[in-house]
């Protein structure tokens, strides 16, 4: 190829967030590709400060755009640690250099290096207190709201490093450790617990107990993960319900393995079961051509709840912007229109719609639903992102 470009992703561990930077980068590098432009990727993580270094590195931040590269140094080797050791020292200016992240604590940093390399600043979501402003450009949620900026690309849902190309293999990998038995593969994606729902052992023993009784009934093999947000006390919940039935072919805690067993599951199943926590589980879903049966959990009481539904209503009666539309509500949204798009169904329909037997006691055997391919964020914006270097780089 004739020209080269380099890609560094900042990364603050949390995998919802490094797997949409993945993902980008994954499709980043095809389309770049198809323009004779090869791509080189190094992920970087980010230090993880906290007390009076977190409040001052947060400060001192909002002005680094306008502080040029001497400020960039100066905050990346008070707060940069190894980034710092890295590049500070030996800036790489200009050039086709390209730094992106996701979430509020790789932002930052994510500035100081695109001003100090004099590179392209791309932010995936929208990072709190630095807002959008300061970056060239940014990949943000619909359901979030975004600007209608030439800067910024809308997406439907979360970006992801899911790749329709691998999930053959991934899925055949998974297969071998854990064989199914059944034409009839069923993948159960288990969250967890934040300011909006709540995954409690009660949810568990209703809901789950439900689909293991039709997964029983119907022949069908299950696989079950949960996340890094699954309460110790749900995980045990569903090892004591799961414990014993003939049609779980695997049940591993996200606690207690070290591999991401999902890739495998999404090649594998013929139908996914996901909870509504995690927007980053049913985007990745969809992407591998699932259709979603959507799992509605608890949701905390008190005034956050309350004021989450009046934030929605106000916004469907033009009484405020979307943009003020919170909490539970904000994912309401994005779960309407990827409904819209044929991409989920809801369990609580599914679960009475499919009675287990017939008014002849016979049982009814659902058929699972095709594939259908063509819902990818991370393509469609990395293909946006790419048209946007490629002009920028006068390429």
């Amino acid at each position: 190829m004739g020209l080269t470009a380099r890609l560094l992703i900042l990364s603050d561990g949390v995998a919802g967030h490094v797997n949409q930077s993945r993902g980008i980068a994954l499709w980043l590098g095809r389309a770049l590709a198809d323009r004779d432009i090869s791509l080189r990727v190094e992920e970087r993580e980010v230090p993880r400060l906290g007390g009076v270094s977190l409040a001052r590195a947060r400060l001192s931040s909002l002005f680094l755009r306008s502080g040029g590269r001497r400020r960039s140094r100066e905050w990346l080797g008070a707060f940069g640690g190894e980034l710092y050791r890295a590049f500070g020292g030996n800036p790489v200016l200009g050039g086709r250099v390209v730094v992106l992240s996701a979430g509020s604590r790789c932002a930052p940093y994510n500035l100081a290096l695109g001003v100090l390399l004099g590179a392209v600043s791309v932010t995936v979501m929208t990072p709190s207190l630095l807002g959008l402003d300061p970056f060239d450009y940014a990949i943000v949620p619909e359901h979030d709201h975004p600007p209608r900026r030439s800067n910024v690309f809308p997406t439907l849902g979360a970006p992801n490093s899911v790749d329709p190309g691998a999930l053959e293999a991934e899925g055949r990998a998974l297969g071998d450790l854990f064989p199914p038995r059944s034409v009839r593969r069923w993948g159960l994606l288990v969250g967890g617990d934040d300011r909006n729902y709540r995954v409690t052992p009660r949810w568990i023993r209703r809901e789950v107990g439900v689909l293991l009784r039709r997964a029983e009934a119907f022949g069908a093999d299950l696989y079950v993960t949960t996340s890094r947000r699954t309460s110790r006390e749900a995980e045990e919940e569903l090892g004591r319900l799961l414990k014993g039935s003939g049609a779980v072919r695997m049940y591993l805690p996200a606690g207690r393995c070290s591999g991401n067993p999902v890739p495998g599951m999404l090649g594998l199943c013929t139908r996914i079961f996901c909870t509504e926590d995690s927007v980053s589980m049913v985007s990745e879903a969809a992407t591998a051509g699932h259709r979603v049966v959507l799992m509605r959990v608890e949701r905390p009481g008190g005034l956050r709840q309350g004021l989450s539904r009046l934030s929605r209503r106000a916004a469907a009666a033009g009484l405020a912007p979307g943009g003020a539309v919170f909490g539970s509500s904000r994912f309401d949204e994005l779960f309407s229109a990827l409904r819209r798009e044929g991409r989920i169904e809801e369990w609580g329909l599914w679960k009475r719609e499919m009675p287990m037997v017939d008014g002849q006691g016979r049982p009814v055997i659902p058929e699972d639903p095709g594939r259908v391919w063509g819902f990818n964020e991370a393509r469609r914006s990395a293909e946006w992102l790419a048209g946007k270097l490629v002009f920028r780089w006068g390429v």
